[in-house]
């Protein structure tokens, strides 16, 4: 009888420990991480299809993982790979809902580069926790509207103080927007760059504008180059209107 007794009470924990062993949680993987700005849109289109290959089900998720001090709004625009880049690409090419992809901010993560937001590409099955953050979006809830002349962007945009003056007004109008004036190089920053930049921080510190609504930044050149022949450092600034919808933003 003690026998028996035994026997099946080893029957049953053998059970328990066997149907633990298959009800294994799903977990987010992480696909791809940048520390560097040059990610050209072919990279991104590689990058989606092995992030799509791994969503199954309607309820799996896409997050680009920000990994920066600064607000989301910088953080954003400043990001090694562009978050935008990529949501609207996994929208269009692949019918991805822009409310099934996330866009988290993490300060655990940094890249060696402070100038550029290290960018993670995280595939998140359903069930499955997401990667540490301290800030959280869907990626619906951010938009970012280039100013000025927009042929021109690898460029800059020549008219840029003109940019600069209907960026005023638009931040004047939408507390919730930021502005970004952007000067990229590709090696080192031009001197006329820095000097237009120095122009534009002063237009916008006289504008009345709380400091904490612009940022004027040096950025390496997001995209890609030509390795065939040098080209001359760019020598107008990039001016954006970044909007998050913070009524809707998890913290």
């Amino acid at each position: 009888m003690r026998q028996a007794l035994f026997l099946i009470i080893g029957l049953l924990l053998f059970s328990s420990v066997s149907l633990g062993q298959g009800s294994t949680k799903p977990e987010a993987v992480r696909m791809r991480r940048y520390e560097r700005n040059g990610s050209g849109f072919d990279e991104i289109t590689e990058a989606n299809y092995e992030l799509t290959r791994r969503l199954d089900t309607s309820n799996d998720l896409a997050v680009v993982r920000i990994c920066s001090r600064e607000s989301m709004s910088l953080a954003l625009s400043i990001a090694a790979m562009n978050p935008f880049t990529v949501a609207r690409a996994l929208n269009q090419g692949y019918n991805f809902s822009l409310e099934r992809m996330l866009f988290l901010r993490s300060e655990d993560c940094l890249g060696s580069d402070p100038a550029v937001s290290a960018t993670e590409l995280w595939a998140v099955p359903k069930g499955a926790a997401l990667p540490p953050f301290v800030e959280s979006i869907k990626s619906s809830q951010a938009h970012l509207e280039i100013l000025g002349t927009k042929d021109l962007l690898a460029a800059g945009t020549r008219n840029y103080r003109l940019a600069v003056k209907e960026l005023t007004t638009k931040l004047r109008a939408a507390p919730e927007a930021v502005g970004v004036v952007v000067g990229y190089y590709y090696k080192n920053p031009s001197l006329v760059m820095k000097r237009r930049l120095r122009e534009v921080r002063k237009i916008l510190d006289q504008s009345g504008l709380r400091q904490d609504r612009y940022f004027v930044r040096f950025v390496p050149w997001p995209g890609e180059r030509s390795d065939d022949r040098p080209e001359p450092e760019p020598r107008y600034p990039s001016v954006f209107v970044v909007k998050v919808e913070r009524d809707r933003a998890r913290r």
